[in-house]
């Protein structure tokens, strides 16, 4: 991995929209599948939260069937150059902090409290509720 690579946090949503949707007629799942093909090409390293995997499966399982789920659930568990944080009591502590000063679903401020826990430079996503959160920054894929 290249030394200089970032470390981001990467939101499910980033890693869903290659997943679901037509990259080639989607500007979002198009532009989450270029920044993850940068993050295995060694530029950028990413973070996610365990809760991730959870999300990931329960949609594509939710939108396809159990069999795709487990395979793409597989999948991403072994996928290159992002690693799983896991959610400690610290975590969840930031998270209450979280929800008591912005706007946020529980499981977006645990998100969000794991790459802040983290120190990543980006918070990369879709969702716009992360947008206005003091210590992240923000960013589309």
């Amino acid at each position: 991995m290249a030394g200089d690579a970032i470390l981001v946090y990467i939101d499910v949503n980033v890693l869903l929209n290659p997943v679901l949707y037509d990259a080639t007629t989607v500007p979002a799942a198009k532009a989450s599948a270029d920044f993850l093909t940068r993050m295995m090409a060694g530029e950028i390293k990413g973070i996610t939260s365990v809760l991730s995997w959870d999300e990931f499966v329960w949609i594509i399982r939710k939108n396809t069937n159990v069999e795709v789920s487990r395979k793409k659930g597989r999948d991403l568990l072994t996928f290159p150059r992002l690693k799983f944080v896991p959610v400690s009591t610290v975590v969840i502590e930031k998270a209450q902090d979280l929800i008591e000063h912005y706007t946020l679903k529980p499981r977006d401020a645990i998100h969000a409290a794991t790459g802040l826990k983290n120190d990543v430079a980006e918070f990369i996503t879709l969702d716009e509720d992360f947008k206005n959160i003091a210590g992240i920054k923000y960013r589309k894929p």
